[in-house]
Protein backbone atom coordinates (compact mmCIF):
# COMPACT_ATOMS: atom_id res chain seq x y z
CA UNK A 1 0.00 0.00 0.00
CA UNK A 2 1.17 3.87 -0.70
CA UNK A 3 1.78 5.19 2.80
CA UNK A 4 1.43 8.71 1.13
CA UNK A 5 -1.79 7.75 -0.15
CA UNK A 6 -2.90 6.36 2.78
CA UNK A 7 -1.40 7.80 5.42
CA UNK A 8 -3.15 6.65 8.76
CA UNK A 9 -1.34 3.65 10.47
CA UNK A 10 -4.05 2.71 12.64
CA UNK A 11 -7.83 3.26 13.68
CA UNK A 12 -9.66 5.75 15.00
CA UNK A 13 -13.72 5.44 15.46
CA UNK A 14 -14.98 8.95 16.08
CA UNK A 15 -18.49 10.92 15.36
CA UNK A 16 -17.74 13.12 12.78
CA UNK A 17 -18.38 16.15 14.62
CA UNK A 18 -16.48 15.37 17.47
CA UNK A 19 -13.42 17.33 16.34
CA UNK A 20 -10.95 14.76 17.40
CA UNK A 21 -10.24 13.97 13.69
CA UNK A 22 -9.54 16.56 11.10
CA UNK A 23 -9.56 14.48 8.02
CA UNK A 24 -10.76 10.55 8.32
CA UNK A 25 -9.84 8.37 5.37
CA UNK A 26 -13.54 6.42 5.84
CA UNK A 27 -16.68 7.87 7.00
CA UNK A 28 -19.43 4.58 8.36
CA UNK A 29 -23.21 5.81 8.73
CA UNK A 30 -25.00 3.04 10.43
CA UNK A 31 -28.82 3.21 9.94
CA UNK A 32 -32.08 1.05 8.91
CA UNK A 33 -32.50 -0.10 5.20
CA UNK A 34 -35.23 2.76 4.39
CA UNK A 35 -32.26 5.45 5.51
CA UNK A 36 -29.39 3.13 3.86
CA UNK A 37 -32.10 3.38 0.65
CA UNK A 38 -31.81 7.63 0.74
CA UNK A 39 -27.60 7.09 0.81
CA UNK A 40 -27.72 5.17 -2.29
CA UNK A 41 -30.36 6.99 -3.99
CA UNK A 42 -28.48 10.30 -3.13
CA UNK A 43 -25.25 8.86 -4.48
CA UNK A 44 -26.36 6.97 -7.35
CA UNK A 45 -27.80 10.57 -8.26
CA UNK A 46 -24.95 12.73 -8.03
CA UNK A 47 -22.18 10.20 -9.36
CA UNK A 48 -24.61 7.68 -11.13
CA UNK A 49 -23.56 3.97 -12.04
CA UNK A 50 -24.21 1.02 -9.43
CA UNK A 51 -23.67 0.83 -5.54
CA UNK A 52 -22.41 -2.34 -4.85
CA UNK A 53 -23.24 -4.16 -1.78
CA UNK A 54 -21.75 -6.68 0.74
CA UNK A 55 -22.16 -9.64 2.74
CA UNK A 56 -20.48 -12.41 4.43
CA UNK A 57 -19.98 -14.27 7.59
CA UNK A 58 -17.07 -12.02 8.93
CA UNK A 59 -14.85 -9.74 8.26
CA UNK A 60 -17.44 -7.09 6.91
CA UNK A 61 -15.04 -4.45 8.38
CA UNK A 62 -12.63 -5.09 5.79
CA UNK A 63 -15.60 -4.18 3.03
CA UNK A 64 -16.34 -1.27 5.40
CA UNK A 65 -13.43 0.55 6.43
CA UNK A 66 -10.57 -0.37 3.62
CA UNK A 67 -12.38 -1.27 0.54
CA UNK A 68 -13.86 2.52 -0.21
CA UNK A 69 -10.30 3.63 0.14
CA UNK A 70 -8.68 1.42 -2.31
CA UNK A 71 -11.83 1.64 -5.03
CA UNK A 72 -12.52 4.88 -4.34
CA UNK A 73 -16.50 4.14 -3.90
CA UNK A 74 -19.12 4.05 -1.89
CA UNK A 75 -20.90 0.95 -0.89
CA UNK A 76 -23.18 -0.72 2.23
CA UNK A 77 -22.40 -3.50 4.15
CA UNK A 78 -24.32 -6.19 6.77
CA UNK A 79 -22.56 -5.97 9.50
CA UNK A 80 -20.68 -9.22 9.97
CA UNK A 81 -20.70 -11.02 13.43
CA UNK A 82 -17.58 -8.69 14.59
CA UNK A 83 -19.70 -5.93 14.28
CA UNK A 84 -22.34 -7.28 15.76
CA UNK A 85 -20.94 -8.66 18.89
CA UNK A 86 -17.27 -6.49 19.27
CA UNK A 87 -18.96 -3.07 17.32
CA UNK A 88 -22.66 -3.47 18.76
CA UNK A 89 -24.23 -2.93 15.77
CA UNK A 90 -27.84 -3.63 15.70
CA UNK A 91 -29.47 -6.39 14.24
CA UNK A 92 -31.66 -3.79 12.41
CA UNK A 93 -28.69 -1.98 10.94
CA UNK A 94 -26.78 -1.57 7.68
CA UNK A 95 -23.38 0.18 7.17
CA UNK A 96 -23.26 2.97 4.43
CA UNK A 97 -19.59 3.15 3.82
CA UNK A 98 -17.68 5.87 1.65
CA UNK A 99 -14.01 7.56 1.76
CA UNK A 100 -14.96 11.07 2.82
CA UNK A 101 -14.00 12.71 -0.46
CA UNK A 102 -17.47 11.64 -1.72
CA UNK A 103 -19.13 13.47 1.59
CA UNK A 104 -19.98 16.47 -0.47
CA UNK A 105 -21.60 14.20 -3.74
CA UNK A 106 -23.90 12.35 -0.45
CA UNK A 107 -24.84 15.90 1.07
CA UNK A 108 -25.96 17.29 -2.45
CA UNK A 109 -27.48 14.06 -3.62
CA UNK A 110 -29.93 13.87 -0.42
CA UNK A 111 -30.70 17.68 -0.58
CA UNK A 112 -31.51 17.73 -4.40
CA UNK A 113 -33.55 14.53 -4.06
CA UNK A 114 -35.37 15.79 -1.36
CA UNK A 115 -36.34 18.38 -3.22
CA UNK A 116 -37.86 16.25 -5.88
CA UNK A 117 -39.45 14.43 -3.48
CA UNK A 118 -37.47 11.44 -2.56
CA UNK A 119 -38.03 12.16 1.21
CA UNK A 120 -37.21 10.34 4.39
CA UNK A 121 -39.55 8.45 5.79
CA UNK A 122 -40.76 6.81 2.73
CA UNK A 123 -44.80 6.70 2.05
CA UNK A 124 -45.23 3.23 1.57
CA UNK A 125 -49.15 3.84 0.93
CA UNK A 126 -49.11 5.97 -2.00
CA UNK A 127 -50.59 3.94 -4.28
CA UNK A 128 -51.77 0.81 -2.36
CA UNK A 129 -55.13 -0.68 -2.80
CA UNK A 130 -55.94 -3.80 -0.69
CA UNK A 131 -56.89 -6.48 -2.80
CA UNK A 132 -58.50 -9.76 -1.44
CA UNK A 133 -59.10 -13.21 -2.37
CA UNK A 134 -62.94 -14.72 -3.39
CA UNK A 135 -62.98 -16.61 -0.13
CA UNK A 136 -62.10 -13.50 1.96
CA UNK A 137 -64.94 -11.46 0.06
CA UNK A 138 -67.79 -13.90 0.90
CA UNK A 139 -66.20 -13.87 4.34
CA UNK A 140 -66.77 -9.97 4.45
CA UNK A 141 -70.25 -10.38 2.92
CA UNK A 142 -71.74 -12.92 5.76
CA UNK A 143 -70.54 -10.21 8.39
CA UNK A 144 -72.25 -7.41 6.92
CA UNK A 145 -75.53 -9.33 6.78
CA UNK A 146 -74.89 -10.78 10.24
CA UNK A 147 -74.25 -7.06 11.86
Amino acid sequence: MDEKKFHSRGLTVSPLDSGILQDPDVILIYGHPAQMARMIQSMLYTEGGVIESWASMGASCVREMIAPLIENKAGYVIPGRGARQLGMAGDDEMVFTMPTGKLENLLIGLKETHEKGTKYPINPFLFFEPKSNKTVEELREKVKLAV
